[in-house]
């Protein structure tokens, strides 16, 4: 096992780089008629980037519950301490604005597995669990939860360790990066004060059922191409026992238009790392839809031996 503890600060959040990769963008903050909102209760021991800012000046009523700092960038920090409440005032574009805060103890740290970043896969899919191809990344998190079973929000630094099957980890608090090796087989992946999870790496032949997906979820109907591009979509993936596969195996993803004004752009895996925004897209089969003029089409996709196809239409 390598394990690599800064790489992954370039590597994460996967979901943005990923994205970003092919195209997508992520709006400035704009408050307009609305103020900051609460990040939701808070965990114990905790800190959260909360707002973005510009944040001009920022405090707290009761800083051994909540701190606030302002850092080089102007982001509020929020730093939770022990259990309560407090009230956090910031001032953003000279409009002062308090909300309310409350900090709770972790009662359970239970890790997550993020198939497809932020590709919108359903939660039936993370709870099934997930399989890797060999040289696939798939970035896994600490969840915390509350008495009730509630998630609590902030980052804490957790140590993180796997045995079996090779793989390579790059950590971050409480997430991490494990990239599968070259061998088959199963692997325990351990974090700190939760119970170990197994995964495995598996063999391509394994392939069972694939499908298109976009940012929320599996497409029952035609993707939308607006001002000549679509949003982010990939090709989803299942083995045999139900599973999700990540990975972009050894078979390039093949997708043929109907209509040649309708083109592919899809993801490679011909990058060197940092980034591994085009690695992440890669490995959950990502392409965008391009267009010259508005046209329709339908796309047929296929990878592993398998097909699918989905209607390209225009507003």
């Amino acid at each position: 096992m390598n394990l690599n503890r800064n790489l992954i600060r370039t590597l994460l959040p996967l979901a943005l780089v990923a994205l970003v990769a092919l195209g997508a963008c992520t709006p400035e903050l704009d408050l307009g008629d609305f103020g900051p909102e609460s990040p939701g209760p808070l965990a114990e021991n905790t800190t959260t980037v909360w707002l973005f800012g510009p944040v001009n000046a920022a405090s707290s009523s009761a800083t051994e519950v909540v701190d606030v700092t302002i850092d080089d960038e102007g982001r509020a920090i929020l730093h939770a301490g022990h259990a309560g409440t407090a009230t956090v005032n910031v001032d953003i574009r000279g409009e002062s604005h308090d909300v309310a805060m409350e900090v709770r103890p972790v009662a359970e740290r239970l890790i997550q597995a993020l198939p497809g970043g932020g590709f919108g896969l359903p939660h039936t899919v993370r709870s099934e669990g997930v399989a890797l191809l060999p040289g696939a990344a798939l970035q896994l998190r600490v969840l915390l939860r509350d008495a009730a079973g509630e998630r609590l929000t902030g980052d804490t630094p957790i140590t993180w360790s796997s045995s079996g099957a090779e793989v390579t980890l790059a950590e971050q608090d409480q997430y991490v990066l494990v990239t599968a090796g070259a061998e088959l087989g199963v692997f325990d992946l351990v974090a700190e004060g939760a119970e170990p999870v197994e995964l495995e790496i598996v063999s391509q032949d394994r392939v069972a059922r694939v499908s298109v997906h976009n940012g929320n979820g599996e497409l029952d109907q035609p993707i939308l191409l607006e001002n000549q591009q679509s949003p982010t979509c990939h090709l989803a993936a299942w083995i045999d026992d139900g599973r999700y596969l990540q990975g972009a195996g050894d078979t390039p993803l093949e997708i043929t238009s109907s209509n040649p004004a309708v083109t592919v752009v899809i993801a490679t895996n011909d990058f060197v790392p940092p980034p591994a925004g085009k690695q992440f897209t890669a490995d959950v089969r990502g392409f965008r839809v391009e267009a010259a003029e508005p046209e329709a089409s339908t796309l047929e996709l296929t990878w592993s031996g398998m097909t699918a196809s989905i209607d390209v239409v225009v507003p």
